[in-house]
């Protein structure tokens, strides 16, 4: 069973050991081989204006990592599309969200690991201040994933 801590985060839903926990879900512990050596891998996806770019790449991308970490990656990417569309009905439509897909080693790297998937709203509320994370306008850059070479 996820412990949840009450705090002032935004509404989250993280999906761990077969089951959607809502709240500041602890998925480390103080023996958890990640939280110490720091064999944990994630990659960042977000979901705003009712789409979600590249997921597939940032799912593929997290699995790669975790290979890379001797962690073995036992999400197919299909599989973390349907996580992620399953937790995007727990939000409002529309909601700006950080995707987290995780892969973390429990006992040690290549022995033993966790998987997780965690949604975030990404504006804080209102007595929390500004919000952590750019407007997509405020993150383009010279290089697109939908251009030439990708």
């Amino acid at each position: 069973m996820a412990v949840t801590r009450k705090s002032n985060v935004s509404k989250t839903w993280t999906f761990l050991n077969g089951d959607w926990h809502e709240g500041n879900v602890a998925i480390m512990g103080a023996r958890t081989h990640a939280a110490w050596l720091g064999s944990m891998v994630f990659d960042g996806a977000r979901a705003f204006e009712g789409v979600t770019p590249d997921l597939d790449l940032h799912f593929a991308r997290v699995n790669s990592s975790a290979a890379s970490f001797l962690l073995k990656p036992v999400v197919r990417v299909e599989t973390w599309l349907g996580l992620t569309a399953d937790g995007l009905k727990r939000f409002d439509a529309g909601a700006e969200l950080y995707i987290r897909p995780m892969y973390w080693a429990e006992a040690g790297a290549g022995v033993c690991h966790s998987v997780a998937i965690s949604a975030t709203e990404r504006r804080m509320r209102a007595r929390r201040g500004e919000s952590w994370l750019p407007l997509p306008q405020q993150c383009a850059g010279p290089h697109r994933s939908d251009g030439p070479g990708f």
